[in-house]
């Protein structure tokens, strides 16, 4: 089998991790495979979609079509799959009160209409593109599992709770600033804060680690508990954990909101916590912060479910089912 994975760049995120990191683990089970930028001249994308044919499969991630995009797609004679993991039906941030965005709707019936099957990173992201009928699996993203790992054992020093991500995103932890200065004033706790900017909590200790892709790994290995709050809005249900899927990776007890994909992904008080009002996330933090061993049995719980259903290996395994699906 020869794939054409089309996506917007390789330094997005979502690229490099369904994309580009997928596409070459694809290619252990046998599925050669091409990476391709989508380009923004007219011309290089009909060049692109003549290209196209040439392959047995093709997955655009991510891309949304203009009205002309739209109509190259729909004569790609090989199935044309596409792939996304956030809710782009939706805008990331309401204008005037609502998600809704008469532009987004369109592109994505558009999308609908031209592609041949979709490839969504969670239930919520196929429930989106159900009204088109068309052949749909939940594909997550993977995360490596080749990580640096917590030891396990209780460290010296305070206890850290952490968060990734980008400055974009920060915004998302201000609801738990009274959560964190409460438990501050309890114990020896730091906050640490992976991303690409700082953060203040009046209260509690920040830490600031620099993100890196190289460095992100090892500094995850840190933290005791990870966390992923989320507002529960149309953008936010199609979210697909990734951050807590990187802390049950790196053996690090995973605490979330429990929207969208964070629900189906943490079974609470088995192999993570989910909270939903800062008082539950007081009481859920405050007990996996007294209890090491409880928080250790919840990280050994969230690797376990990782390595079985968010590895690389298993999800490019259900990659080539889907795909073989498809070409018969």
């Amino acid at each position: 089998m020869k794939l054409l994975w089309v996506h917007p760049h390789p330094d997005l995120p979502s690229s490099r991790i369904r994309v580009v990191k997928m596409a070459a683990q694809l290619e252990e089970l046998g599925v050669t495979g091409e990476c391709a930028v989508y380009p923004d001249a007219w011309s290089e994308r009909r060049a692109l979609a003549r290209r196209m044919n040439a392959f047995d499969a093709v997955v655009v991630h991510y891309k949304l079509p203009s009205l002309v995009d739209g109509r190259l797609w729909g004569a790609v004679e090989p199935p044309l799959v596409f792939d996304f993991d956030d809710a782009l039906r939706y805008r990331q941030r309401p204008k005037r009160g609502s998600f809704e965005s008469g532009t987004r709707r369109r592109r994505f019936e558009r999308m609908m209409r031209a592609a041949d099957a979709f490839a969504c990173g969670n239930r919520y992201l196929a429930e989106l593109v159900a009204p088109a009928g068309k052949p749909t699996r939940v594909l997550p993203s993977a995360v490596p599992v080749d990580v640096p790992r917590h030891p396990g054992l209780p460290r010296n020093g305070p206890t850290r709770i952490g968060w990734i991500g980008g400055r974009g995103n920060l915004a998302s932890l201000d609801p738990l600033r009274p959560v964190l200065a409460e438990l501050a004033g309890r114990r020896e706790l730091v906050f640490t804060v992976i991303a690409d900017a700082p953060y203040e909590v009046t209260g509690c200790p920040v830490e600031h680690v620099p993100w890196t892709l190289a460095g992100q790994a090892a500094a995850l290995a840190e933290l005791d508990v990870g966390l992923m709050p989320l507002e529960d809005d149309p953008w936010s249900r199609g979210k697909c954990a990734y951050k807590l899927l990187q802390y049950m990776a790196a053996e690090v007890c995973a605490a979330g909101s429990p929207v969208g994909m964070n629900a189906e992904l943490i079974a609470d008080g088995e192999n993570g916590l989910l909270a939903a009002t800062p008082d539950e996330w007081l009481a859920k933090l405050a007990r996996v912060l007294d209890d090491p061993e409880e928080r250790v049995r919840l990280a050994r719980a969230g690797r376990a479910t990782v390595e079985r259903s968010y590895s690389y290996e298993a999800v490019a395994r259900d990659w080539v089912g889907f795909l073989k699906e498809l070409l018969e």
